[in-house]
């Protein structure tokens, strides 16, 4: 829980009139993410359902390329269709339960 709290603090926040995203070096598969879209991206765990995908859909709004993090694959690949067509950004999603302290490594 911890380590689910740390990445929504230290990635971005949601204010009543804006969204503001943190920029930092991302290693390993954030690597991958396309460089040629000069969208920001945004990392939002538990984006699949809920307040999450509540949040990653405000972000999307925003135009901001989603990272969306779940433990449910049907869902993370429904919310992914579901944003990329609604908003036209950019959805990577990865499977992981960040319950586990090593999930995040």
């Amino acid at each position: 829980m911890k380590i689910l709290l740390s990445l929504f603090i230290m990635l971005f926040s949601i204010t009543h009139s804006n969204a503001r995203v943190f920029h930092a070096p991302l290693p390993g598969f954030f690597l991958n993410i396309q460089q040629d879209n000069l969208l920001p991206y945004a990392l939002i765990a538990g984006g699949s359902k809920g307040i999450g995908y509540s949040i990653a859909e405000a972000l999307a709004k925003r135009n901001y390329n989603l990272i969306l993090i779940a433990r449910n694959e049907d869902s993370l690949v429904a919310a992914k269709n579901k944003l990329e067509a609604a908003y036209g950004v950019h959805v990577e999603i990865l499977f992981k339960d960040l319950a586990f302290e090593n999930a995040a490594t």
